[in-house]
């Protein structure tokens, strides 16, 4: 246990991060730096080759997801939604190269679609279209500047691509227990993707790091509204 810990003890696979992000009282000890950056090359290399260049499957799935807005149908219709799909399968593929555990499509999320769960597209298509909903509403887009989607759960970062995707733009900032091993390394993939519109995703108890992160970024502001659904947060 670091100095200024909480008595916590983590998952039996939890990644060290847990170190980081679990802390209750500030402020953090300054060694704390240096593992973040030793984290931060693991997570690196784990979808990149021995020269630094980003792995075949993470690479088509970064190229996708930076393809023209000129070429892009609207992310709003049939083949917006068509194109997300597709973006989530190379997604799934990029997370497999860096991952042997994760073997279904989807694994357990909302794109579940393998052995193990399937909710053949209904959840993810139920988002979208609220979503939709929500980034056309002319009422709503008058008082976002900037959407920022607040979303508790990570795991591999589908439903933040979908949020990602279904509106451009929108910024992401994510919560994560950080137990799952492929966590990290799909942090990364977004960041590479996403770029500043990916803001950042903190491991360990939500109940611990949602209240830390706010005090370090007071300027974030995420807001349910009424008459939006409680799945995801918008401001």
């Amino acid at each position: 246990m670091l100095p200024g810990m909480a008595q916590y003890v983590p998952p039996p696979d939890a990644p060290a991060w847990h170190a980081h992000y679990s802390m209750l009282r500030s402020p953090r000890p300054k060694h704390l730096s240096s593992l973040r950056t030793k984290l931060n090359q693991r997570t690196v290399s784990a979808i990149s080759d021995k020269s630094g260049n980003l792995r075949p499957a993470a690479q088509k799935f970064v190229d996708a997801v930076h393809e023209k807005a000129s070429t892009r149908s609207s992310p709003c219709s049939e083949a917006g939604l068509r194109r997300i799909e597709r973006i989530s399968e190379l997604f799934d593929n990029a997370t497999k190269e860096h991952s042997r555990n994760y073997i279904d499509a989807g694994m357990w999320g909302i794109f579940a679609r393998g052995a193990q769960r399937n909710y053949e597209g209904t959840k993810v298509r139920f988002i979208h279209e609220q979503l939709c909903a929500r980034g056309t509403n002319e009422v709503a887009l008058r008082k976002m500047k900037q959407p920022t989607i607040c979303e508790v759960g990570f795991c591999a970062g589908l439903s933040a691509m979908l949020f990602m995707e279904s509106l451009p733009r929108a910024r992401y900032v994510g919560w994560d227990l950080g137990d799952i091993s492929w966590t990290e390394s799909n942090i990364e993939l977004m960041r590479r993707a996403y770029g500043e519109r990916f803001l950042d995703v903190a491991l360990g108890r939500a109940a611990s790091t949602v209240p830390l992160y706010q005090q370090a970024h007071p300027e974030l502001k995420c807001d349910g509204a009424c008459t939006v659904p409680p799945f995801f947060l918008l401001t």
